[in-house]
């Protein structure tokens, strides 16, 4: 590597660490802190709930869609839609938080700032390895380290400042975090070539032969049933996520407890994915992925026997070897067995199968909890764990990895 390509690799690095923190303080406003927003808005818990889902859904279908316009439209820079999905949001969530409005504009503008929140997430995964074909090396590891750090932060600040001034500040919150992603992506970028084209653009490579997402998983038939197993493990992780009060206050947790407990997993995350790239050195992204399911099953387990606190903080400090490895082994090794011509795709499947987690989850984890109590939920969503994992061991090796 050149010393012009390592300072633009610094350069790119920095850029991209502040992008993912700036999204996850985003994210952490506008959809961490969504219940506790809404709620301050008169909505009930049925609505919110219907909101979650429908935000989630929308971003579903709107993932591969514009994954798939990202991909047959090199020309266009990777950065750049970023760039304008943010600014869209920024403007959004400031509407909110600025103009007076009934509660049902209310909702569906939450709703369109949600779904193209979860929509630019594959986005910005891909952006890591969108300078890679050049030999310039941007660290998604350390980027989503940032990421996970602020979320952290973030869920510090903003609980402090909605309880002691008032829940008005989430959104503006998110609507600044936006502004500043918005900035921190325009300048994810090289200078132009000698010959006036952006070296991004020359980077990401054409081909008359794009496949549509039909032939997409057709191709990738073995990813297809693997993304399954991640969805059903995801499933669970969010269920644990989305009904956590309800989990803990059985045995004794308040509000209080959950704070401290979702604090020391964002927090543990950290470490483990700014060594992720030399983990990933020493250890095959497959092997990580195996390793992280055992991990997760076991935390999801420990989570179920649960009997006081005390075991539900061991549970969450095992995030940092089961999320914190997952999240970046997964978009790495869809890096290695997606042809660079369907990255955006690949990535863009990968989350929509979390996505499609998540809806699960808010759809039928309060019923379940109201149908069968909390204890058998989660024992059926840890069944659905363990399947999962399984289906992981079974395909991840059977994935032929596109040679570059």
């Amino acid at each position: 590597m050149t010393n012009q390509d390592q300072k633009a690799s610094k350069r790119l690095n920095a850029w991209y660490c502040a992008g993912q923190a700036f999204y996850f303080g985003m994210f952490c406003a506008a959809i961490g802190y969504a219940s506790v927003y809404l709620l301050h808005k008169g909505f009930t818990n049925s609505q919110i709930g219907i909101i979650l889902a429908l935000g989630n859904l929308f971003a579903m279908i709107l993932q591969p869609i514009f994954a798939s316009w990202s991909d047959d439209h090199p020309e266009v820079p990777l950065h750049r839609s970023v760039a304008c999905m943010g600014a869209i949001t920024a403007a959004l969530i400031f509407a909110i938080s600025a103009i007076p409005m009934a509660r049902v504009l209310l909702a569906i503008i939450f709703v369109l700032a949600m779904t193209l929140i979860m929509t630019v997430m594959p986005l910005m995964n891909s952006l890591a390895f969108v300078y890679e074909p050049q030999g310039i090396k941007v660290d998604f590891g350390i980027g989503r380290g940032f990421g996970s750090g602020f979320y952290a932060l973030s869920s510090l600040v903003i609980g402090n400042l909605s309880d002691s001034i008032s829940p008005e500040i989430i959104p503006i919150f998110a609507a600044v975090s936006t502004v500043l992603l918005t900035i921190a992506v325009i300048f994810y970028r090289l200078p132009d070539t000698d010959h006036g084209k952006p070296r991004q653009r020359m980077a990401r490579k054409t081909d008359n032969g794009q496949m549509s997402f039909v032939e997409f998983t057709k191709h990738y038939k073995v990813f297809m049933i693997f993304l399954i197993g991640i969805m059903l493990v995801y499933l669970d992780h969010m269920f644990i996520n989305n009904f956590f009060y309800q989990i803990i206050t059985p045995i004794g947790g308040t509000s209080v407890e959950m704070g401290y407990a979702i604090s020391l997993a964002a927090v543990l995350e950290v470490p483990i994915m700014f060594l992720f790239h030399k983990i990933a050195k020493k250890c095959k992204c497959t092997t990580i992925l195996k390793f992280s399911m055992i991990m997760y099953v076991i935390k999801h387990a420990l989570t179920w026997f649960a009997m006081n606190m005390t075991m539900i903080y061991i549970a969450q400090a095992l995030q940092m070897l089961a999320y914190a490895l997952m999240c970046p082994a997964l978009v790495y090794y869809v890096n290695e067995i997606i042809d660079q011509k369907d990255l955006v795709k690949g990535q863009s499947m990968s989350n929509v199968s979390m996505t499609a987690a998540g809806i699960i989850a808010d759809v039928l984890g309060g019923v379940m909890i109201d149908s069968v109590g909390v204890h058998t939920a989660l024992f059926i969503t840890l069944v659905l764990t363990i399947i999962g994992a399984a289906i992981i061991f079974a395909t991840a090796d059977k994935t032929k990895v596109i040679q570059r």
